[in-house]
Order: structure tokens, then C-alpha cells, then sequence
């Protein structure tokens, strides 16, 4: 898309009150083709950003690129692909005793795990802490890809969605909106 049409698609969204807008590159790409891809988009954008006061977020995964925008508050968004397997030491580190045991019942492991880190990943973003806080310490079950808000502990509260891609099933996207911090954070 060119990038006047698509600063014009984001404004128009905006006015109408609907963020987050979301944009993908195409899969297949190799990592590095669509990191510059997203940043060049983002730089492309930045009077768009910057003339609409909006917070942004971008991630990108295995040629998949994702980007964000919201007017209201910080956002986050993750994209990322099903792994090849998992190992204990990841599902430890990445997810709390409830997520563990409910990701061992699910028919397709990778492809839920890779839901559960986007969902992460997203709620991180959006508090500006990213994998600084660790990420077994926040629960994000139940899946939804309804808005919901997260309780973040002592970092406050996100509403998180997830976006279905049924063109691409082994892609998870998610979207956070940070709510507000906890008093006294």
C-alpha cells in the first residue's frame, strides 16, 4: 500500500474511533527484509504519528511484520510464529504453573504457546517494560479474540485482544492497550 493512502486509511480510522490499526507484512520475506520494512513504515509515518499524537508498537517474527497505533494510550503488539517444539526450560521461564498445565491439555501446543507469548509480549509493550518484567509472572488465560482486560499485578491493568489470521492459522498477533497502573507503581 502506499504510504499516503495508508497515512489517509489511519487518520479516517482514527476520526471514526477506531484504533488499533494493524498492518502486516508478507509472510515469506526473510526477518531482517521485514524489520526494515516495519521501521521504514514507521518512519515513513512519523509525521502521521507525531501530527496525531499517537503511541505506536511493532514486532516482527520469521518474515511477519506487525504495527500498531492507538491515539488513547500506550499499546503493544506482538506477532509471532509457531515454534518447531517447546522445552521445558522456555514453558518455565514464559509461562505460570496454571498456563503450563493448561497448554499440556491443548491439541496443538506451539501454535497455543505462540498465542500465549504474543499475548505477553503485547501486555509487556504496553507498560513499556517489554521482557524486563518477567513473563511467567503475568497470566493471560483465558484466549479470547474479544477485548479483556488483564490484571498486571503491581504494573496495572491492559486490555488485550487477539487477532485471528485464518489465512495464516500458525501466526499468533495480539494486541494490548495499557488501562492505567496500579496506585502507587
Amino acid at each position: 500500500m502506499h504510504v499516503g493512502r495508508l497515512a489517509a486509511a489511519i487518520n479516517t480510522a482514527l476520526a471514526a474511533g477506531s484504533a488499533p490499526v494493524i498492518v502486516l507484512c508478507a509472510r515469506g520475506q526473510p526477518l531482517e527484509t521485514a524489520r526494515t520494512s516495519v521501521r521504514a513504515l514507521s518512519e515513513a509515518l512519523s509525521n502521521t504519528f507525531d501530527d496525531a499524537a499517537l503511541h505506536t508498537s511493532r514486532s516482527s517474527t520469521d518474515g511477519l511484520a506487525a504495527i500498531a497505533f492507538s491515539k488513547s494510550c500506550s499499546i503493544g503488539v506482538d506477532v509471532q510464529c509457531a515454534p518447531p517444539g517447546l522445552e521445558n526450560e522456555l514453558l518455565e521461564a514464559a509461562l505460570d504453573s496454571r498456563e503450563r498445565r493448561w497448554l499440556a491439555a491443548q491439541p496443538q501446543p506451539e501454535w497455543t504457546f505462540a498465542q500465549l507469548w504474543a499475548a505477553k509480549e503485547a501486555v509487556l509493550k504496553a507498560f513499556g517494560v517489554g521482557l524486563a518484567w518477567p513473563p511467567n509472572a503475568l497470566h493471560v488465560l483465558p484466549m479470547t479474540d474479544s477485548w479483556r482486560l488483564i490484571d498486571a499485578g503491581p504494573l496495572g491493568r491492559s486490555w488485550l485482544s487477539f487477532i485471528e489470521l485464518g489465512h495464516t492459522p500458525q501466526v499468533a498477533i495480539a494486541v494490548a492497550l495499557n488501562a492505567g497502573q496500579q496506585p502507587g507503581v
